[in-house]
């Protein structure tokens, strides 16, 4: 069963918490979520409940990290092993604006 992707905000640091599933039906949400953030500082993603993320997931991601101004990071926390193996495949790494915490 397919679990819906669920994006709140996290309360402890500026940015989101998300659970659930990113697909290609849904990564649009998330996208327009991260595009109402401020972009003025680093923007953290709290992904401990996060169970799938596919390649539109992965592209919003990448997005929004290249979109942030200078010297700003997405900065992903408690990011689950299948979403590392992703991003060591994709060759996406810290250059890039994303940045794995925690």
């Amino acid at each position: 069963m397919m679990e819906l992707l669920k994006i709140a905000a996290w309360e402890s640091r500026r940015g989101l918490k998300l659970s659930g599933e990113i697909d290609i039906s849904n990564a649009k949400y998330l996208a327009d979520s991260l595009d109402h953030l401020e972009e003025s500082e680093d923007i953290h993603l709290d992904l401990s409940d996060l169970s799938f993320i596919d390649a539109a997931g992965l592209r919003v991601l990448m997005r929004a990290a290249r979109r942030l101004s200078k010297g700003k990071r997405l900065v992903l926390w408690s990011t689950p092993g299948f979403v590392k193996r992703l991003l060591a495949v994709m060759k996406v790494d810290e250059a890039q604006g994303l940045r794995l915490a925690g």
